[in-house]
């Protein structure tokens, strides 16, 4: 009798373990399926500028509120922009990613340094951004240099002065007749 109680009581046991094992994967799916309708693609934050907080907060974030941000939205992908590009603050040039990386590295979030780093913004030899590095060849604005050249627009001084040269810059005079001038040397 008492080993039929312990078999009954084992099974009982069994079964509530069973049901709140399902319950905790049915909790767990839905947590997924939440997390998957909410989830963004891609995520810009910008987080340059943002020493001088009392001017730049309402525009930047630091790079520990935006590794938050990425947490907090649960984005897949999040790329750090504005950082770097112009002296906007007073941070060094180069904390930013530091600061991010480690950031990520206490919250456990993945860093992928190639997403946010000066090559693959700023358009260096390896990015493919402004301003691109083809465009910065010798003589790249040849076209341009022809478009704007002398005697491609109205030539207000320009256009009078082989006149002028011929009369010797004289001004207020009136020229001699090159009719009297031929009469004169014969």
């Amino acid at each position: 009798m008492a080993s039929e109680l312990l078999a009954a009581t084992r099974q009982q046991t069994l079964l509530q373990q069973q049901q709140q094992q399902q319950q905790q994967q049915e909790q767990q799916q839905e947590q997924q399926q939440q997390q998957q309708q909410q989830c963004f693609d891609l995520a810009l934050l910008p987080i340059g500028g943002y020493e001088p907080t009392q001017l730049l907060q309402r525009f930047n974030m630091t790079p520990e509120e935006a590794v938050k941000a990425h947490h907090i939205l649960g984005t897949r992908v999040t790329v750090a922009s504005r950082f770097d590009v112009l002296p906007l603050g007073g941070e060094p040039y180069g904390e930013a990613p530091r600061r991010a990386q480690a950031a990520c590295e206490k919250l456990g979030v993945p860093f992928n340094p190639h997403l946010n780093t000066k090559l693959g913004t700023q358009g260096g030899p390896h990015g493919g951004g402004y301003p691109s590095a083809k465009k910065r060849t010798y003589n790249w604005s040849e076209k341009a240099k022809r478009r704007h050249t002398t005697g491609t627009g109205r030539m207000r001084y320009l256009r009078t002065l082989p006149r002028r040269a011929k009369n010797q810059f004289r001004e207020g005079t009136v020229a001699v007749s090159r009719k009297r001038k031929a009469t004169q040397q014969n």
